[in-house]
Order: C-alpha cells, then structure tokens, then sequence
C-alpha cells in the first residue's frame, strides 16, 4: 500500500452536516477497501485564489491514508460525481505520511504524561 494526500474544496455555501457527509463517505470507503485512514484535518472557509464556478471561498479539507490504486480511483469516482466539490486532488505523499504517524505517536505518548502532571 502506498500513502496518499487528498485535499478536497467543498463549495461554501453547503451546510456543515453536508461536509461531514463527504468525510464520512470517503472514510467509509478507505475502510471498506482496506485501506488505513491516517489523518483527517479539516481546514474550515478559506478564500480562493481565484473563482472557482462563481465562488470566491470554499471549505477545506485535507485526508491522509495508506490504499491501493482500486482505493484512489474509488475516491475520485466519489469526488467527480459530486458538483459541490470544487476541486479535489490526490497526491502520492510518503514522507509526509511518515512524520504524520511518528507525530500521533509522540501525542499517543505524552497524552498520559499530560493527564499525569494534570492531576498533580
């Protein structure tokens, strides 16, 4: 499995639940190709460089996972049929990936130490 980098650009005039249910699709299908969902960072409203099918912002979302090529194309066939994305793009992203994970890690480990020194 290779690592991979989405950003996707939802049209802004979208309710939040709609957001979420775009998230939700494309997490369900990395889990029901097998892929491993490494990280989801949502970006919020963010202005455009330049108009995008009338809009001057558009909401921002970022997904990292580890999948198959069967897996990315599933991914764009999602985000190509939905005419609230704007844009989407997937890159291949293996170093990035790679300090994500050491990253939760090192959270994974200092979250104990933190409710530790919390209670003291």
């Amino acid at each position: 499995m290779k690592g991979y980098e989405t950003v996707v650009i939802v049209n802004p005039d979208v309710e939040d639940e709609y957001v979420d249910t775009v998230k939700n699709k494309l997490t369900k299908a990395v889990e029901d190709l097998k892929g491993k969902m490494i990280k989801l960072d949502m970006w919020g409203k963010k202005k455009l460089a330049y108009n995008i099918k009338k809009c001057t912002k558009g909401y921002y979302f970022i997904l990292f996972f580890l999948g198959t090529v069967q897996l990315v194309k599933e991914i764009e066939r999602i985000l190509r049929y939905d005419e609230k994305i704007l844009r989407y793009m997937i890159v291949i992203s293996n170093e990035n990936l790679d300090t994500i994970i050491d990253n939760q890690k090192e959270d994974i480990k200092q979250a104990p130490e933190e409710q530790n020194s919390e209670e003291n």
